[in-house]
């Protein structure tokens, strides 16, 4: 790998790490719904920020069937029941010695957000747990994406980090980086096509780089993707 190519992979991770620090509301969540009342028992506080970051699931989403599909006939109390039962069995020590608390959010509120279909809930929670206590947890999944409404939920295959939801074009990573330089040259001519030779060039080079939207700036790192352990095609492509 070149010097120059080095250089633009290392900014284009730059890139991705500091777009991923800019917060707002997701409108995956509705804003008119109350948060539900917690108990000891409920979600510990932070958890409904998770939902409030931004990062590109809106044009990644999961197919209507995952959406509310079981929830959506559930009485108030049969929501707080499948909850208060998913809970316990959520926190349960599986038979490798780890509850699903080990690697996920403490009331699972990460897979509500994702659309997983339930046979793939099953699939992946069958390692550690079967029967009534599977049961609980599939049904705890459910129960969050009443109890928070989610209007929507978001396709396993989104990668949460990625600028703009994709990835830009290119077979190779040379041919990435030239994608990412051609994507620069267009947001800041100035720096790449013009000439700064007085202090005024160099204040309208400085506008246009500060008009970059990161969040919006597509790069050519294809990063962690949300998909479960048995679709990963590598270790490394996973956002655990």
């Amino acid at each position: 790998m070149s010097f120059a190519s080095s250089r633009l992979g290392a900014l284009a991770l730059l890139v991705s790490i500091a777009a991923c620090g800019r917060v707002e509301l997701s409108p995956l969540v509705r804003l008119d719904a109350p948060p539900p009342d917690d108990d000891a028992t409920g979600p510990v506080a932070g958890d409904i920020p998770i939902l409030a970051l931004t990062l590109g699931c809106p044009t990644r989403l999961a197919p209507p069937s995952t959406r509310g599909a079981a929830e959506s006939t559930w009485s108030d109390v049969e929501v707080d029941a499948a909850y208060r039962n998913g809970l316990a069995a959520w926190r349960t020590v599986g038979r490798r010695g780890r509850a699903c608390t080990s690697c996920h959010s403490p009331d699972a509120i990460d897979l509500a957000l994702l659309g997983y279909p339930d046979a793939t809930l099953r699939e992946e929670g069958a390692k550690d747990l079967e029967g009534a206590t599977l049961d609980a947890v599939v049904k705890l999944v459910h129960a969050q994406r009443r109890r928070f409404p989610l209007a929507r939920t978001c396709s396993p295959d989104w990668r949460p980090f990625q600028p703009t939801g994709a990835v830009l074009p290119g077979a190779t990573a040379r041919e990435r980086d030239a994608s990412f330089a051609r994507e620069l040259a267009q947001r800041t001519p100035l720096l790449y096509a013009g000439r700064v030779a007085t202090g005024a060039d160099a204040r309208a080079a400085l506008r246009e780089l500060q008009a970059v939207d990161l969040r919006t700036l597509p790069i050519g790192i294809a990063l962690c993707a949300c998909q479960p352990p048995t679709s990963r095609k590598s270790r490394i492509d996973s956002l655990a």
